[in-house]
């Protein structure tokens, strides 16, 4: 470039008003694939002519510096994925152990179930024959035995219960439902036990039915354990 021409393109004036210099040569710095940028170098300070040898070591200069920032761009790039798929990685164990946990969560989960199973059948007879007994016999005080066996059973069961629910999860389904209904038919569940003991449920509703996006089944078991 001589004299802010050249024989190919118009050189903007802001670049020469920048480089307070009209003789200079642009070199681009580039690889297959992509563009880094350019070199400008002029003659400002020695005024000597710029060359065609100065201008293919130039060219030379340009290539390896091309070369030395398109490895740069690939040891960056490289370092990335490797980070990733260190990362990948260890998420990769971490779901491994978790999935280990999950077995040995689940066989333990079906050893419960078995025990539970095992040891409720029993419970179940002897609450059964405490209430046979307790109807049959006119004794008060072993009347009162009797009870204390019906109640300890009656807690056992439900103990076991709530185990066999937990380690028997199933999905939530949710669905809108009301939630007065539901409370209602969960106490009627209830009803006798609370006869049983003098118990009285007094049921205060807004007059607007509240309702929620919940599963009733759930919803009703959490009510009844209340």
């Amino acid at each position: 470039m001589v004299d802010g021409h050249n024989h190919d393109c118009l050189v903007p004036g802001e670049l020469l008003e920048l480089l307070g210099h009209d003789s200079f040569v642009v070199v681009p710095l580039f690889s297959p694939r992509r563009s880094f940028g350019v070199i400008i170098a002029d003659n400002f300070i020695t005024q000597r002519p710029i060359t065609e040898g100065s201008m293919r070591e130039l060219e030379i200069f340009a290539s390896q510096a091309s070369l030395a920032i398109e490895q740069s761009h690939l040891y960056m790039d490289m370092e990335r994925k490797i980070a990733q798929l260190t990362a990948l990685t260890e998420e990769l164990d971490k779901n491994k152990d978790l999935l280990v946990r999950a077995e040995r969560y689940s066989a333990l989960g079906q050893m419960a179930a078995q025990m539970m199973h095992a040891i409720r059948n029993p419970v179940t007879s002897i609450g059964g024959v405490a209430r046979l007994l307790a109807r049959k016999v006119r004794d008060t005080e072993w009347h009162k035995y009797c009870s204390v066996i019906i109640k300890e059973s009656e807690r056992i069961e439900t103990t076991l219960e709530d185990l066999f629910n937990f380690v028997s999860q199933t999905e939530v389904v949710k669905k809108r439902v009301a939630l007065q209904p539901l409370i209602q038919k969960s106490l009627l569940l209830l009803q006798t036990s609370m006869t049983r003991q003098g118990i009285t449920c007094i049921l205060d509703f807004p007059e607007d039915s509240l309702e929620l996006e919940l599963d009733p089944a759930l919803i009703r078991q959490m009510f009844v354990h209340l």
